[in-house]
């Protein structure tokens, strides 16, 4: 991407952290004077949902009530909007970098009415479920960044079971309710896809939250942005930006794991990015207390860091044979701290407990779990001063 957005939301983290989720590179909020290419009101999208629910719970109703013969059940379901609430959120990726987005939730009570079951009457059950509809610029960070809009329906849950009818909780849980999810979720599918969704193809890079008047916030909105790309002078600054790895250390483990590691003997796999660049090499892994200095340039040239107001690493170690990583963790640097120009360590942390022993049990009972330090990465990260003439 090589563009620029003002007043971009910058945050602030330390420089080490403990398997948790590294802040969002974007998309940039635009500056209060920028006028959006496209918006979308959180009060139509509550519209839309009500729609679809409308539609979808006749369906419902016809359908439990045409297959009672099979069942045993009829009833009547209805629903009621409890509550609205536009956010402004971050997807939360241990293994990725991460993007913000507005999130309307929207909080439905369902009321099974009329039930008979094997011609028994019972009194009305309560269901409540969250219905999410997403905003975001997928793709935000390249030049072809376009606005999608989706609708989610969360898990149904019954609220009180009844401990006297176990025959009719299971059939509400077992039947209904994944009846109900499902016609529900695939209503909110049919008219994602039937053409008439809305901000199919809009162009946007920066991406706006005005979250309105409460409780129905129906004047806050999204609001979508594409600014013309331009180059950043960043000549003043530093040039060829890039990431060396140097070394990795393996610490002793004075504890056990709670979870335990997997086998190294086919080699560790690292992966690293530097905020949308990635690279991964195959390296023996280290034995305890053992350092591993890579003689090999293990480098990885990345897109300059200032555009986005930080540089974010990431480091993902696998097994080499699984394609899931068994540790993650991340470095964040901003411009104040010259984005992260230097020697710099990554120590990725795994929880551990003492063992006590139980006396005539013959048994461990694990006690006073703690982050410990499992494997230490050393960095070399530069940018080369340009020649000024």
């Amino acid at each position: 991407m090589k563009h620029f957005c003002l007043a971009a939301i910058l945050f602030f983290f330390t420089n080490t952290t403990m398997a948790q989720h590294a802040p969002a590179l974007g998309p940039p909020q635009a500056g209060p004077a920028a006028i959006p290419l496209k918006t979308i009101s959180f009060g139509w999208l509550t519209r839309m949902v009500k729609e679809v629910l409308d539609s979808a719970i006749i369906h419902i109703n016809h359908n439990v009530n045409n297959t009672s013969y099979s069942t045993g059940i009829t009833t009547n379901l209805s629903y009621d909007i409890q509550s609205i609430l536009p956010q402004y959120k971050q997807t939360e990726n241990l293994t990725a970098q991460n993007f913000h987005f507005v999130q309307l939730q929207i909080q439905v009570k369902y009321a099974l009415s009329n039930i008979r079951y094997h011609a028994v009457s019972f009194p009305s059950r309560k269901l409540s479920q969250q219905i999410n509809a997403n905003v975001w610029c997928d793709n935000w960070s390249t030049d072809s960044g376009t606005a999608k809009v989706t609708l989610a329906a969360e898990k149904l849950y019954l609220e009180e079971s009844k401990f006297a009818e176990p025959a009719l909780n299971a059939i509400i849980n077992d039947l209904l309710i994944p009846n109900i999810h499902n016609q529900i979720s695939q209503a909110f599918n049919n008219i994602m896809s039937s053409g008439n969704w809305p901000l199919t193809g809009y162009s946007c890079n920066c991406l706006n939250f005005i979250k309105g008047t409460g409780p129905n916030f129906d004047d806050g909105y999204a609001g979508f942005y594409y600014f013309p790309v331009r180059k950043i002078a960043v000549a003043a600054l530093y040039s060829h930006p890039q990431i060396r790895l140097l070394s990795i250390k393996r610490f002793s483990a004075p504890l056990v794991y709670d979870d335990t590691l997997p086998s190294m003997d086919d080699g560790l796999r690292i992966e690293y990015m530097a905020n949308f660049n990635t690279d991964s090499i195959k390296i023996k892994a280290p034995r305890e207390n053992e350092t591993i200095y890579l003689k090999d340039d293990i480098s990885l040239h990345f897109e300059h860091p200032n555009q986005y107001g930080s540089l974010i690493v990431i480091v993902n170690l696998y097994n080499s044979n699984t394609a899931i990583p068994f540790l993650s963790d991340f470095l964040w640097f901003d411009k104040d701290t010259n984005y992260g120009a230097g020697i710099r360590k990554l120590t990725l942390m795994k929880k551990a407990s003492n063992l006590s022993f139980a006396g005539t049990s013959a048994q461990y009972v694990k006690k006073d779990s703690l982050l410990v330090p499992v494997y230490e990465l050393t960095f070399n990260i530069t940018y080369d001063k340009p020649s000024l003439k």
